[in-house]
């Protein structure tokens, strides 16, 4: 019996192929290890970090904390916004990851760790961890913002009208030196909409991901490859 009873799509495997090539950071609001699996296949180490609304709170900060699991370790413990994690390096001025990070900010499913399984999924989960993305106490990583903070933002299969996401963005935006435009791709987006987040320096090109990750596979030169 296969061991792999879930498939991998060619997002994922799109997603870990341009991880393998350069380290990036990849947020996902997905519950599952779809991704995890994908980079894992490509042979791509991956630092991870987990928001658990539901965990008690840490150095009498609020209820929650963000759960971090070093790339090679198996076990998922509570961190502070303000500790240094990632592996960075600094390149002309610019904050490179010398390695992916990985950031599930819903929650997470763990197959071999189940006391690991946390869910933001209540609605009082959505108001404590909307609460937390917007205060100074954020369950963001700072160095992860600092990463962030420089790149260009690319939104693949969200709704734009997802708050978790509106309240990311416009952390970033205030704390950018100079703006950053961003990208998104979604099928679901009206003319009103696309201007509105146009003012916010993201630029959406309305499309099906199921046709786009096609095209930008033969625009990078290379051919999906789906797990079966």
């Amino acid at each position: 019996m296969s061991t792999n009873r879930y498939l991998t799509t060619i997002l994922h495997d799109q997603l870990a192929w341009t991880a393998h090539q350069r380290p990036m950071a990849i947020i996902t609001t997905n519950y599952d290890d779809l991704i995890e699996l994908a980079l894992v296949q490509h042979g791509v180490p991956f630092d991870l970090f987990v928001v658990a609304i539901d965990r008690p709170a840490i150095e009498g900060r609020a209820q929650g904390t963000t759960l971090f699991r070093l790339a090679g370790q198996s076990e998922l413990k509570p961190v502070t916004g303000e500790q240094q994690l990632l592996n960075l390096e600094i390149d002309g001025g610019q904050v490179r990851l010398k390695r992916t990070a990985l950031f599930k900010i819903h929650g997470h499913i763990d197959r071999e760790r189940g006391n690991d399984d946390t869910f933001v999924i209540t609605e009082e989960d959505y108001v404590s961890f909307l609460g937390r993305m917007g205060s100074g106490d954020s369950l963001i990583p700072a160095d992860l913002v600092t990463v962030m903070q420089s790149r260009t933002l690319l939104f693949l299969g969200y709704g734009l009208r997802d708050w978790n996401f509106r309240v990311l963005l416009d952390r970033l935006n205030r704390s950018r030196l100079q703006p950053k435009r961003s990208y998104a791709i979604s099928d679901d987006i009206e003319p009103a909409e696309s201007e509105l987040w146009g003012a916010r320096n993201v630029v959406v090109f309305k499309a099906d991901l199921n046709e786009f990750v096609p095209r930008l596979n033969d625009a990078l030169g290379r051919k999906p490859q789906s797990s079966s």
